[in-house]
């Protein structure tokens, strides 16, 4: 009966923790704890630079500068400046302890400047290692505490770019892996009762020791193993016993300082969100907010403001859970990997976590970036393209990562982001684009980024071109992926700036616009003495013409005004000038720039000369084609030029009075109710009419906001009004 209520009691203290820990953690509560515990610190130190602890001066000194550096106390802090200052007159020969700290203060600080002092530390900390171990004063074998002290400082030198031999490690994870306790856990020396702290002591250090939970065996088996793992049962059974001892006792282990930023390091080094089913840092910092005792042993302020400080870490991806299987996450460490390189690229400590495509899930909107991975068809419900449109319109970047550069997950993304942008496509990143001059300077370089183009409009929406999941998961990532990664990554944060862990940031919910193309193509009244329109062939790549756009205003002409028109619309090169001349109406337009040679160009000047007429737009208003066509109009007739076409104009009134709507993008840059057309004047009318904006990206279906152009009913209306005046005038 005593067992039960005992066990009943436990239960109940269990359970009540977990209740408490419920209430919602802020950036702002773990900011004030933080900035509470420096002050704290801060009063503490002494005159000389100093803090004390137990006759372990320089290690009491080293922690407590290694906790401010994490709070983000820059070394010009004046007690950084004395605390270094100490450590420097004071190498903590003959003291472990002290020793590892001293190591890792100085790399935290500044790793380039102390090099010299952390080689120091490091040498003597590899020449007193005894069978894997050491003990408090370096002269022998030790205990699994002062060890794992130790090996943080050999960590720190690894941090720093300092060599440490491998047989040092190898000695240190042979120690760990042959104490290891049948029940998973580690005790304080050899095989003792196993306990919270020394087995999260025990896991860290073997994470030191670049021994890890999983590894990949797809790098050396091939492409068909992709997504497969050899498990470290040494390492699972650790965190089984961990998670086992947080369900009996957590506000126990979280009540111990020592403990629980022992736990931290494990979670840290192994990357992991969750012990089992507990969000450690959660219950930690609810533990340390509670709790008003800074006194006791193991420099509780310290430990405390370390686990803070380090745990709230700002998240840099998010990796989207998608689809009813494990396909989102089949390289499993390839966001680690990358979190953990771009933290040191940019000397700044990043995270990642895994989220669902859910609006109503406060993570969402934390990251700048929403990494999708995948190997097979890539599909979503109607809610999480809300979410991914939503994210986007948020400022969010979405970068695609197919694994093995899968076609059938290319395929299927590109399928689904049509049924939010319509006219999407995947194109190489153009020259131009920003992202290529965020950092490193890509401008001439090919990367493997491609960029979903939407109408006229680049979404920011990236598709890897090169296996980049896997070359994280491998570690062996080529410096154009990296360079390119930096610069998206410094693109990403001009919209949506980092936020720490606990700093949920809601992302409001828009709609997926109903962009349903626009197709009049169909419209009775089509024959082959109706309306003509010819369209000049004047770019290198003849695929890139498009004539539906055409072919829908002869449509919209056709349903509208009930005007007779050709089926379609003829293509034509400027080289035969008979053909050439029998054109009633050419059309020209372009998104790059024009080539044409001479002979094109003589052609092109009779036909107008002649009584021709063209009209032209610079496809999503590119400013290329802009100035090549105005170059070569001047070129053609430099005794003409091209003027503003006046709103009184029949262009602008028939057969369509003046109903001008622009995008939102174009509408800041140009008054909708000023006067755009550019047209030539010869032989008392307009012979060339010219808009700068797009026309034809926008003749099929809506314009996206983000674009520079027309709208289509009005492109469609001003079209008919142009084809009509160079008919009649």
């Amino acid at each position: 009966m005593k067992q039960l209520l005992a066990a009943l009691l436990l239960f109940i203290q269990v359970s009540s923790y977990c209740q408490n820990t419920a209430t919602p953690l802020t950036e702002e509560l773990i900011k004030q704890k933080i900035d509470s515990l420096v002050k704290d610190i801060l009063n503490k130190q002494n005159p000389d630079g100093t803090w004390h602890y137990s006759k372990r001066t320089v290690g009491a000194t080293a922690i407590h500068l290694l906790a401010l550096a994490s709070a983000n106390l820059n070394e010009r802090h004046p007690a950084i400046q004395k605390g270094v200052n100490y450590l420097l007159n004071n190498f903590p020969q003959g003291d472990v302890y002290s020793m590892g700290l001293y190591a890792a203060a100085l790399q935290k600080i500044n790793q380039t400047k102390y090099k010299n002092e952390i080689t120091k530390a490091a040498v003597w900390l590899v020449d007193t290692q005894k069978n894997g171990t050491w003990n408090y004063t370096g002269t022998g074998p030790g205990d699994n505490s002062v060890t794992q002290f130790a090996l943080l400082g050999l960590k720190a030198a690894i941090d720093a770019g300092i060599h440490i031999p491998q047989t040092t490690l190898e000695n240190s994870k042979n120690h760990f892996l042959n104490t290891q306790n049948n029940d998973g856990g580690w005790g304080y020396k050899n095989k003792s009762t196993s306990t919270a702290s020394m087995t999260s002591a025990a896991l860290a250090s073997l994470a030191v020791c670049k021994v890890e939970e999983e590894i990949s065996v797809e790098p050396q088996k091939g492409p068909g193993f992709c997504g497969s793992y050899q498990i470290n049962p040494n390492i699972r059974k650790g965190l089984i016993w961990l998670h086992n001892q947080i369900n009996k006792k957590s506000s126990a282990i979280f009540g111990d300082t020592y403990a629980a930023y022992a736990l931290e390091r494990t979670g840290i080094f192994f990357d992991k969100k969750m012990i089992g089913k507990y969000d450690w840092f959660q219950l930690g910092s609810s533990a340390i907010l509670d709790s008003q005792n800074n006194s006791g042993k193991y420099l509780p302020e310290a430990f405390k403001l370390l686990f803070l400080a380090k745990g709230n870490t700002p998240i840099l991806f998010n990796k989207a859970k998608w689809g009813k299987n494990k396909d989102w996450n089949r390289r499993r460490k390839d966001t680690r990997n990358m979190v953990r390189y771009f933290s040191k690229a940019f000397n700044q400590p990043l995270d990642w976590q895994a989220v669902p495509l859910d609006l109503k899930n406060p993570k969402f909107g934390q990251a700048p970036i929403l990494y999708i991975s995948g190997l097979y068809d890539f599909t979503l419900t109607e809610a999480e393209r809300i979410a991914l449109k939503s994210f986007i319109d948020d400022g969010g970047i979405i970068l695609f990562s197919p694994c093995l550069k899968s076609k059938p997950f290319i395929v299927s993304v590109l399928k689904e982001m049509r049924k939010i942008y319509p006219s999407g496509k995947f194109t190489d990143l153009p020259k131009a684009h920003e992202l290529r001059r965020m950092y490193y300077n890509l401008q001439n370089l090919k990367v493997p980024l491609k960029v979903l183009k939407n109408s006229c409009a680049n979404k920011n929406i990236f598709l890897m071109s090169s296996d980049i999941s896997l070359e994280f998961e491998a570690k062996r990532v080529q410096k154009i992926n990296k360079y390119t990664l930096i610069n998206l990554i410094k693109f990403s944060l001009k919209e949506k700036p980092l936020v720490a862990k606990l700093d949920f940031k809601n992302v409001a919910k828009v709609q997926i616009n109903d962009n349903q193309k626009i197709d009049f193509q169909s419209s009775s009244g089509t024959t082959e003495e109706g309306l003509e329109i010819t369209q000049v062939i004047h770019s290198k790549n003849i695929k890139k013409i498009n004539p539906d756009a055409m072919n829908n205003a002869l449509g919209y002409m056709r349903q509208s005004l009930k005007i007779p028109t050709k089926a379609g619309i003829n293509l034509i090169s400027l080289k035969d000038d008979k053909v050439l001349l029998k054109q009633p109406v050419l059309y020209f337009t372009g998104g790059q720039e024009i080539y044409l040679n001479e002979m094109e160009k003589n052609n092109l000047k009779k036909y107008i000369e002649n009584g021709g007429f063209l009209f032209a737009d610079s496809a999503c208003s590119c400013s290329a084609f802009r100035l090549d066509f105005k170059r070569l109009i001047m070129e053609l007739f430099p005794n003409h030029k091209l003027e503003e076409i006046p709103l009184t104009s029949p262009v602008y009134q028939q057969p369509f009075k003046h109903d001008i709507s622009f995008s939102k993008e174009l509408a800041k840059n140009h008054d909708p109710s000023k006067p755009f057309l550019l047209g030539l004047r010869m032989n008392n009318r307009y012979s060339i009419i010219f808009s700068p904006f797009d026309f034809s990206s926008s003749l099929t279906g809506q314009i996206d906001d983000e674009a520079m152009g027309l709208k289509t009913i009005s492109s469609l209306k001003l079209i008919t009004n142009i084809v009509s005046y160079g008919l009649s005038f």
